[in-house]
C-alpha cells in the first residue's frame, strides 16, 4: 500500500509552485486468491498490471493543462512533482 500525504487538496498548473508530497510504501500480506480490483472503493482509482498495482482514494493534487500542448505540460508537471517527492519505500531497500 502506498500512502500519499498532504494537509490540503491543491491544484497545480505549469509554472506554479508544487508542494512536496510524502510517499510511503507499506508492505501488506494478503490472503491467497485476493484480487486487488475487488478492494477498489467506489470512489477509488487503480493501476493494476499482472495482478499487482496501486489503489488510490481521494484527491491529493490536481494537475491541469489545456490546449494543444496539454499532454507535454502535464508530463512536465508530473516530472516536477515527482522530482521533489519524499519517498519511503522499504520494499525497494532505498529511502529518499
Amino acid at each position: 500500500m502506498i500512502a500519499l500525504t498532504r494537509s490540503d487538496n491543491l491544484t497545480a498548473e505549469a509554472g506554479h509552485h508544487f508542494p512536496t508530497i510524502f510517499v510511503k510504501t507499506i508492505p501488506v500480506t494478503l490472503p491467497a486468491g485476493f484480487k486487488l480490483i475487488d478492494a477498489l472503493p467506489a470512489d477509488g482509482q487503480a493501476f493494476i498490471r499482472n495482478e499487482e498495482g496501486m489503489v488510490g482514494r481521494g484527491t491529493l493534487l490536481k494537475l491541469t493543462a489545456a490546449g494543444p500542448g496539454r499532454m507535454e505540460s502535464l508530463a512536465q508537471q508530473w516530472r516536477k512533482l515527482c522530482s521533489t517527492a519524499v519517498i519511503d519505500d522499504p520494499t525497494s531497500g532505498t529511502a529518499h
